[in-house]
């Protein structure tokens, strides 16, 4: 097999020799994704602002361009361990798509959720973050499933 990094090749080898014994058969596929303008969430992103507060529409909108960033750029050294630099403002704008939040009951709690269209910056970093956000989702309880995106038309 050929891999564009060292990281997905060590993936794919521990992979292998923790399941090897299920599997019959490994293809890997590398996805063209492109040019990404926009990405909308098809599940609601959760962004916490301070302990049991969310964000919400009445906040500051540079709170969520922050956020989405930096949380952006942490799963990207998570997944290739290196850092990216990038300017300051990888997302031109946000639509809310919600008029209200979208609450759902978690463990003793609740949480709040949007969903957003967001567009990206055509420069390369902007591009790469973009791309790892169609793979891993936005923001936060991306394990439960929140935050998830698809590509805009």
């Amino acid at each position: 097999m050929r891999f564009k990094d060292q990281a997905s090749k060590e993936v794919v080898e521990t992979l292998i020799k923790d399941i090897a014994k299920y599997i019959l058969n490994i293809e890997i596929k590398e996805l063209k994704v492109g040019f990404i303008d926009t990405l909308y969430t098809i599940t609601p992103a959760i962004i916490t602002i301070s302990k049991n507060r969310y964000w919400t529409k009445e906040d500051d909108l540079q709170l969520l361009f922050k956020a989405i960033k930096k949380n952006l750029e942490k799963k990207y050294y998570e997944f290739y361990r290196q850092e990216l630099t990038t300017k300051e403002n990888i997302i031109p704008y946000i639509e809310l798509k919600n008029e209200k939040p979208i609450v759902f009951n978690y463990k003793q709690g609740k949480l709040f959720s949007n969903r957003f269209k967001i567009a990206f910056e055509s420069d390369k970093n902007s591009q790469k973050l973009a791309k790892l956000a169609l793979g891993v989702g936005i923001l936060e309880k991306n394990t439960l499933g929140f935050g998830m995106v698809v590509k805009g038309r």
